[in-house]
């Protein structure tokens, strides 16, 4: 549709994956829905198929291939025996992707897709060029000290290593994207409910949860969790699960 504005582009370090089309394409689109360490993508297998002008026959083969490379994730799950699945994007490492060859056509590449705008300008490189894609994306994350922004949230140090050792067990990015994301996400849930950055976090490290969702059913109960704790020793307190 004209009015329809939504879209995707595939960044630079993508081209050197060694992907089809189409698998580049949709793994493009996973990696906009989940680039952020907690979301996922649960779109139809027909969804993929419209992007990418193919049937949903060459989405199956194009999912198994990013499955079997560790490219992507999949998760399912049953609903009322329904069996449904969502993907998340891993980020591959440097070895994955292969220097640019001579005759390379790397130009300007861009589909698109809605909730996230990740826009590349690629530019011809030259011949023989390593490609190391990941090197800026660690190097941001060094940056960033993620456990000390939760802290500043008013998550207590404990609270903040025990979050991150579920982060790392689960191997959610401790990007600053990811950060803002799970921020909003508790600044939500805190003025919804009535509860502090420090519950939240306790309740998610209950619950084994990377990362938190304010949609999600089982906070309904975070502030029942909050009023059934024990704090007779100097505010400490356990939620009940």
């Amino acid at each position: 549709m004209d009015n329809d504005s939504t879209y995707v582009t595939i960044l630079g370090w993508m081209r050197y994956l060694n992907l089809s089309l189409v698998e580049r394409t949709v793994y493009a689109i996973i990696f906009g829905f989940s680039q952020d360490g907690d979301s996922t993508f649960h779109g139809s297998r027909k969804y993929l198929a419209d992007w990418c002008g193919c049937t949903t026959k060459t989405i199956d083969a194009a999912l198994r291939t990013l499955c079997d490379r560790n490219l992507i994730t999949k998760r399912e799950k049953y609903v009322n025996g329904v069996k449904y699945c969502e993907y998340s994007a891993n980020f591959p490492g440097r070895e994955i992707i292969s220097p640019v060859g001579k005759n390379t056509d790397i130009g300007r590449e861009k589909i698109s897709e809605g909730r996230e705008n990740i826009f590349h300008n690629n530019k011809d490189n030259n011949a023989n060029t390593s490609v190391f894609a990941n090197s800026d994306n660690k190097a941001q994350t060094r940056a960033f000290d993620f456990k000390k922004a939760l802290i500043e949230l008013g998550i207590s140090e404990q609270t903040a290593s025990d979050w991150m050792a579920v982060r790392k067990n689960a191997k959610a990015t401790n990007t600053q994207t990811a950060f803002n994301a799970l921020r909003n996400q508790i600044d939500k849930i805190c003025k919804r409910h009535g509860v502090t950055a420090e519950q939240v976090a306790v309740f998610a490290v209950g619950k084994d949860w990377k990362g938190i969702n304010a949609e999600w059913d089982a906070i309904k109960n975070i502030k029942n969790a909050v009023d059934s704790r024990s704090d007779a020793e100097g505010g400490e307190y356990e939620l009940t699960f």
